[in-house]
């Protein structure tokens, strides 16, 4: 049996394959801020560009029994070395998830099938609490496939 679709894992590998957001972040995309510490020697000297998945609590919209496609907010956090170039990681990012003209933001990765996003507001820029990292933080709100591909 295939393993379970990984929405977060989907979108750390999309992320990276990103051509301008992947040269900007290199391998710095993960589900949590892995900044190098005794407990995480591997982790990421910041400030940096990086950019961080979670899912969020939020709207899960509406499906019926027998489509097996979920709908749930993803939060996107930007980092980098100063305010100014953590909104220009946010900024490459969104433009390579939403380019101009629209093109079809489904992808697949990880067992995962992504169908489509929206933003949920506009992106905010905030300190990060515990390391004081400037960080852009913005929410998406993607449907995805509940079964494997």
């Amino acid at each position: 049996m295939p393993a379970r679709p990984d929405l977060g894992a989907a979108f750390v590998v999309h992320t990276r394959s990103l051509t301008e957001t992947g040269a900007l972040v290199g391998n710095r995309v993960s589900l949590r801020l892995r900044t190098r510490t005794n407990k995480d020697p591997n982790g990421w000297v910041m400030p940096t560009y990086a950019i961080v998945w979670r899912r969020v609590p939020g709207p899960s919209g509406q499906r019926n029994g027998t489509t097996p496609v979920a709908q749930i907010p993803m939060q996107y956090e930007c980092y980098g070395p100063d305010m100014r170039t953590a909104d220009l990681l946010a900024r490459t990012l969104l433009a390579e998830l939403f380019p101009d003209p629209p093109v079809s933001q489904g992808f697949k990765a990880a067992n995962c099938a992504v169908f489509d996003m929206q933003e949920m507001g506009s992106p905010a820029q905030l300190q990060e609490s515990e390391t004081d990292l400037p960080r852009v933080v913005g929410t998406l709100l993607v449907r995805y496939l509940e079964r494997p591909v």
